[in-house]
């Protein structure tokens, strides 16, 4: 399964962040918590350097993320 590159930001190591990768070969970062909060873009723009919603995939949440 392919990684989502470090270049990404806090994408990289987001527990919401999805790699996306379309049938031409084309590669999206997709942000699952759009789903549920309205304020944010299903497919951000890279690299991210503040989200309100980041959360490490180790469960640590960083709540002061901006």
């Amino acid at each position: 399964m392919d990684a989502i590159p470090s270049s990404a930001g806090l994408c990289h190591t987001c527990r919401h962040a999805r790699l996306i990768v379309s049938a031409k070969g084309s590669r999206f970062v997709q942000c699952q918590a759009s789903f549920a909060d309205q304020r944010l873009s299903k497919y951000p723009t890279l690299p991210r350097l503040t989200c309100h919603a980041y959360q490490p995939e180790d469960g640590d949440q960083n709540e002061d993320q901006q």
